[in-house]
């Protein structure tokens, strides 16, 4: 292990897949591109029908750990058995991405350095963009949450230079939480 891994935070990704083997490939070749050192990538499949597990890992070998359950356990549960995963192996970071997304290379450098420079976030998510419209931006925080009617309101602000920001609602499909934060609420 290099200095420059030991010397930064270790961050998770768990990567979902339930069937969707051809989205999975394209977002682990965006992660592959990624310049944060000290990274791991934990696919957790949720019993997909077909040949998506010996696929993925004949492609990507030892670049991921793969996680095979024998029943779809959905969203929230396939997820926490990625978590648990990594919170037993002693990660800094968890970050959830939905597996139908790609990366900006530069985005786990980012998320990680706003989260080492403050310690009271818990979770953060990146701006996020339309896949056929990169230049559309999807979600930036901007919104709030109604809890009287249980809905969010407002829109991604459209303002690509916008700084951090704090916000009420994150975003499942690409959100790093801090361990001890997962450790505390469990």
């Amino acid at each position: 292990m290099t200095d420059r891994v030991r010397n930064t935070p270790k961050v998770s990704i768990i990567l979902l897949n339930w069937n969707g083997l051809a989205d999975t490939v394209e977002c682990l070749e965006s992660l592959q591109r990624i310049t944060y050192p000290n990274y791991e990538v934990v696919l957790v499949d949720n019993a997909s029908k077909g040949e998506d597990v010996k696929i993925l890992r004949e492609k990507f070998g030892d670049y991921i750990h793969v996680i095979q359950n024998d029943q779809n356990l959905g969203f929230a549960k396939g997820n926490n058995v990625g978590i648990r995963y990594a919170l037993d192996k002693g990660t800094d970071y968890v970050l959830l991405l939905n597996n139908d997304t790609t990366v900006d290379p530069e985005f786990l450098t980012e998320m990680v350095m706003v989260a080492e420079a403050d310690k009271g976030i818990g979770v953060l998510c990146p701006k996020m963009y339309q896949y056929s419209q990169p230049d559309q931006l999807l979600f930036d925080g901007g919104v709030k949450i109604d809890l009287w009617r249980g809905t969010l309101r407002g829109e991604p602000s459209q303002d690509n230079d916008q700084p951090v920001m704090e916000t009420e609602f994150a975003s499942g499909a690409a959100m790093m939480i801090r361990a001890s934060t997962l450790e505390q609420i469990g």
